[in-house]
């Protein structure tokens, strides 16, 4: 039997032509999403180590639809998915996890309602208005649900195989995710029936629903990875019925109240609504801080701040073109003077990185004038730039540091904005441009987010940056968010695992996040593992970047499991690939000549030794 070169692409998401170096491909399994390809006549069907060339397109999955760049918006949801993720060994704090996660989407709910219920409805329209913004609101739900929905169909609702990456049902988040979303949307419409004016009792009914939902949140049976508790759908369902019924008698009842002339104040309990949900998430965040370490913790409040400057943002621009003095809560004064501070932070970070990359830059000559001796007294240029290479290179260790050292004065001044709003504390008038500064900045940030959202999409240079951020951010199953972006991996590892098993005698490549998906399918195989499967890896971030920071999920023990000949490529210009624990590691010379180009994180398969180890790797069985 003839051994097949499966070749798994990165996060630039190539097409099935460059992936393969042909002009002429066809799709043999799969489809447009997610395929496989191999070349067809008059194209040679075998690559230079001679084997049948085939190659694993998933790129479709995170890229190639402009709409998708909408996704951005949901990066708040991301980060918050991640938080369960990044815990260490011993995974403590997914129930803070999932309750943080939850507070969010009700922190969503109400910065849109703060424009169609507050502004639009009670300052400006009166009493028949408030129940017109209501529907606003209660559609933007609706969109969030079915885009919850249509992704799981789309991603999560595939057919897995074999061992899971972990779990048994590592990939395979079906139940897990439909549950998780039917308690977000019941808080969201038990959010939304809570900020509608109305009877006491609607509002005692909604807070009786919002208790209901985050206790579910924590009970072991609804967040089960393997498999929810029989009850657990049963009851979500139950709770997003509760809540989308509130909503709706809530509305209803103040769609048939006599209008009212405009209301020359905010909404009742609304601004407090805000600080104080802002203040209690901050206060699940220390809990999880102390539960399981800051990286999740951090994450999690860059996750909360986001959200408040987007609210922000948002509340202070429309604010912005009504007619009259709209009133909007303390809180969003001082989030946009925040913003404002957020970036002088900022600046100072970049500052430091430069400094940082100063020093790496330095240690990195002895690596250049090793692998080149003689030449930086030829050319001192040249040897500088494979120096900056390098050393920029080194920058993903000092990546984690940097982020704390930013978190620190943000906590700070979240802190003081929490406490000075509480106070309901007005901005000095000395100030007050800088909090109309603010609001514009933020307004140009989320444009700003959207517009490389776009650009990612359709330039395979910031695709690359970009990109590998993203995939890594989407790689893990949404089981604190079920609303974040979709889990690609949950359909691409259990399809290429399959394919694997399908093949038998196969050398699998992985480039960059390919090689994450990679490792994953043989580990999901198992026992199913065919005899004949090899594995090569090249620029793969499963040590560097997974490791690090997933070390629950990604470590030693569990790189050791894959029971097949592995051998990884890397170099040190690539700033998120390494040695990988399990593998038989070869460092690669970048450049391979003096003068010659600087690859970094690609082009591994132009270098001489990529065939030898394909052909390594496929020994005779």
């Amino acid at each position: 039997m003839s051994v097949t070169e499966l070749r798994v692409h990165g996060v630039a998401g190539h097409s099935a032509e460059q992936i393969l170096g042909r002009q002429h491909t066809t799709r043999v399994a799969g489809d447009a999403e997610a395929g496989f390809y191999r070349p067809t006549p008059p194209e040679d069907p075998r690559g230079p180590a001679g084997f049948d060339l085939e190659a694993y397109r998933w790129g479709s999955l995170t890229s190639g639809a402009a709409a998708r760049a909408l996704w951005l918006l949901l990066l708040p949801f991301t980060l918050a998915n991640l938080t369960i993720w990044l815990r260490p060994a011993g995974r403590r704090g997914a129930g803070l996890c999932r309750l943080f996660a939850l507070s969010l989407t009700g922190t969503f709910v109400l910065g849109i309602s703060g424009v169609t219920i507050d502004l639009l409805g009670w300052q400006r329209g009166g009493g028949r208005w408030v129940w017109l913004g209501a529907l606003g609101t209660a559609a933007t739900i609706g969109l969030l649900w079915y885009l919850g929905r249509r992704t799981w169909i789309h991603y999560e609702s595939y057919p897995a195989n074999g061992d899971g990456f972990g779990e048994p049902s590592f990939w395979d988040g079906r139940a897990l995710v439909g549950v998780g979303r039917a308690l977000h949307v019941g808080a969201a419409f038990a959010t939304l029936g809570a900020v509608v004016p109305g009877p006491a009792w609607g509002r005692w009914a909604a807070v009786a629903v919002l208790a209901g939902t985050g206790v579910a949140t924590l009970l072991p049976g609804m967040a089960d990875t393997n498999a929810p508790a029989r009850w657990a759908a049963p009851f979500a369902g139950v709770l997003r019925t509760a809540g989308l019924l509130v909503a709706t008698v809530v509305i209803g009842y103040a769609a048939h109240q006599p209008p009212e002339p405009r209301h020359p104040g905010a909404l009742p309990g609304y601004a407090a609504t805000v600080t104080w949900l802002f203040a209690a998430q901050s206060g699940l965040l220390l809990l999880l801080a102390l539960r399981a370490g800051r990286t999740p913790a951090l994450v999690g409040s860059y996750a909360l701040w986001v959200t408040a400057l987007f609210n922000s943002g948002l509340g202070h621009r429309v604010a912005g073109v009504l007619p009259g003095d709209p009133v909007l809560p303390a809180a969003y004064r001082w989030t946009a003077l925040g913003f404002d501070f957020a970036l002088l932070v900022g600046v100072v970070v970049v500052l430091i990185a430069l400094r940082v990359l100063r020093r790496a830059r330095a240690a990195a000559r002895a690596v250049t004038d090793r692998d080149f001796p003689g030449k930086r007294a030829t050319d001192p240029t040249r040897a500088g730039r494979i120096d900056a290479a390098i050393g920029g290179s080194r920058l993903t260790e000092s990546a984690r540091p940097l982020l704390l050292g930013g978190y620190v004065p943000l906590l700070l001044g979240a802190l003081a904005a929490t406490g000075l709003a509480l106070a309901d504390a007005r901005v000095p008038t000395a100030l007050v441009w800088a909090v109309n500064t603010g609001t514009w900045l933020i307004g140009a940030a989320v444009l700003a987010l959207m517009a490389l959202g776009l650009w990612a999409y359709s330039s395979q240079t910031v695709r690359r940056t970009v990109g590998a951020l993203w995939d890594i951010g989407t790689f893990w199953p949404r089981a604190a968010h079920p609303l974040a972006p979709p889990c690609y991996a949950e359909r691409a590892v259990p399809e290429l695992a399959g394919r694997i098993r399908g093949l038998g005698d196969v050398v699998v490549v992985g480039d960059s996040q390919g090689s994450v998906l990679s490792f994953a399918a043989l580990l999901h195989l198992g026992a199913a593992r065919p005899a004949g499967a090899g594995l090569v890896t090249h620029g793969s971030p499963l040590t560097r970047v997974y490791s690090r920071y997933f070390p629950a999920w990604v470590n030693p023990g569990v790189l050791g499991r894959v029971a097949a000949p592995w051998a990884n490529l890397w170099r040190d210009t690539d700033p998120l690939a390494g040695p990988v624990s399990a593998a038989d590691n070869r460092r690669l010379v970048d450049p391979l000549e003096f003068t010659g180009p600087i690859h970094g994180h690609g082009g591994y398969r132009s270098d001489p030794a990529y065939v030898e180890v394909v052909r390594a790797a496929a020994i005779p069985r």
